[in-house]
């Protein structure tokens, strides 16, 4: 799914009307929670992997 967030990035950031001011401030705050939203799934799968650790003994990265 990384690569999905990605390329919903890139399209948000090539598609807005150069002309409103507003529209770029709106693309930039959906671009950044995107962001936010991926290193939230980023530290999930951290968590994950530690866990099974912890559980099993296995490390799978």
């Amino acid at each position: 799914m990384d690569d999905t967030v990605d390329k919903i990035n890139r399209t948000f950031l090539t598609s807005y009307d150069r002309e409103s001011e507003e529209e770029l401030e709106l693309t930039i705050r959906v671009v950044m929670v995107a962001r936010f939203l991926e290193r939230i799934a980023d530290h999930a799968v951290d968590i994950g992997e530690q866990v099974r650790y912890m559980v099993i003994g296995e490390f799978v990265e």
